[in-house]
Parts: C-alpha cells; structure tokens; sequence
C-alpha cells in the first residue's frame, strides 16, 4: 500500500487506511490492493531479472488479474507514453519532499 511518498506507510497511516475503509464497508478492498500491489512488484522484479515464466506466475491469481498472467503482461507492456502521469507523479514526489523536510 502506498499512501502518497516513496517509502512504507508507518503502522498508524496504514490503521487509520483501515478504518476509513471498513468505515465504508470497504475493506475488502485493501487486501485486494495489497494483492495488486505486490502481484505488480513481483512480476517487475522477475521482469528486471529476465524470468517471464516467474512474472506470468507472480499474476496467477484469476480474481485479480482476469485477462491471465500472459495476456496482462501483454497489456502493460503496450501502454503508451504517459508523460502528463510522470508530470503528475514528480510533482506530488516533490511536494511530498517538501513536506517531510518540514518535518
């Protein structure tokens, strides 16, 4: 789960991620997050070290990914250039920078 800056939540932000969800009736949601999440990091890992055989295992799970591990990887390997995304996420980054060296 990332909650808006490049290192992990501390426990708190995560508890309080929590409540605001299950306040909602929402949270389911957060386990299937955090299996997004680390299905997404384990298939880049396996991507950075040449294995397509362990990222198509990383997206195995059918509830998640329902296109199949092949077929997903296909897709986000073909998307297009998104510049106005990488603007938005360094800006936010530098914001998020600020704020902590306020700190």
């Amino acid at each position: 789960m990332t909650l808006g800056r490049h290192s992990d939540p501390s426990e708190e932000e995560i508890s309080a991620a929590e409540q605001a969800l299950r306040s909602q009736n929402l949270s389911g949601w957060l386990a299937i997050m955090e299996a997004v999440i680390g299905a997404l990091r384990r298939a880049a890992a396996a991507l950075d070290a040449g294995s397509q055989v362990r990222a198509e295992a990383a997206l195995a799970a059918p509830a998640v990914f329902t296109l199949g591990p092949r077929a997903t990887l296909a897709r986000l390997a073909a998307l297009p250039p998104l510049p106005r995304t990488g603007e938005a996420a360094g800006a936010a980054a530098a914001e998020l920078d600020r704020l902590d060296r306020r700190r």
